[in-house]
């Protein structure tokens, strides 16, 4: 079910007919042309022409557990996934949501999410690792980030991002990877526990992670403080990203879509 989060805190359902629409979604990406695609379990994709006005779904032949995904240009993503604690994979598809499992490249962890940036900059982060690539995914190095299972990122420019972990971490570069700065510690027992599983920027200064029970958290100096946001789901939240600058899409458990305004 997708819902549409208006500004005065009303919830509005947006029906989808397929029934297998109702699935488990984990990632959210949209394109430079406004083209957004949603991915789940089971090769399970939504996609959306028009901004999230309507989706469609599309049962893609893989049937990978897709677990993050990316525009690398408007009309292809890239999507990452694997066997958890086992192997990960980087495979493609079409703005559609259609394409072959033709793996890029294998590793030795399970892949989360992958991100492309200008210049042939890339990152990815896994369970237990951060890696980057500077000639756009052919190779990759591992950065010197560790302690938590790093479900997600989001990087204002090449140089500048926010990756967070399962545990409950946020940490941070400002140089492209060489140094990182621990926001909030996952593995801290004094402070609450909430498990990430996605974060976003919109271009500017604000950043929004989201995780499990409908946890919800914002920055908006770009990602140096943090705050939690009213909750207004218990559902697991898998995946956000940005439309504009002032409103994004999260994803989540029972294929939940919800639009949220700042």
């Amino acid at each position: 079910m997708i819902y549409q989060l208006e500004k005065n805190g009303q919830i509005n359902e947006i029906k989808i007919e397929n029934e297998d629409a109702n699935k488990q979604l984990t990632c959210i990406s949209q394109s430079g042309n406004g083209t957004l695609i949603a991915g789940g379990y089971n090769g399970k994709i939504l996609y959306s022409l028009d901004s999230g006005v309507h989706w469609n779904f599309v049962q893609n032949d893989t049937w990978l557990d897709i677990l993050g995904i990316d525009f690398y240009k408007n009309d292809s993503a890239y999507f990452v996934g694997g066997t958890p604690f086992h192997k990960g994979e980087i495979a493609s598809v079409d703005y559609l949501g259609k394409g072959e499992r033709t793996a890029q490249q294998d590793f030795e962890f399970v892949v989360e999410d992958i991100r492309f940036l200008s210049n042939g900059i890339a990152y990815l982060c896994g369970y237990g690792a951060v890696m980057k690539s500077e000639n756009r995914g052919k190779n990759w190095e591992f950065l010197d980030v560790k302690n938590d299972y790093f479900k997600a990122m989001a990087w204002a420019n090449e140089q500048e991002g926010v990756v967070v972990g399962y545990e409950g971490s946020i940490v941070q570069t400002q140089d492209g990877g060489r140094h990182w700065h621990t926001i909030r510690n996952g593995n801290n027992p004094l402070q609450t526990k909430m498990r990430w599983k996605d974060v976003a920027n919109n271009g500017n200064a604000l950043y929004v992670a989201v995780g499990e029970n409908g946890a919800v958290m914002m920055s908006t100096n770009r990602g140096k403080n943090w705050s939690s946001i009213r909750p207004f789901t218990k559902k697991d939240l898998n995946g956000v990203c940005f439309k504009n600058e002032n409103e994004c899409l999260l994803v989540g458990e029972s294929g939940s879509v919800f639009l949220l305004h700042f």
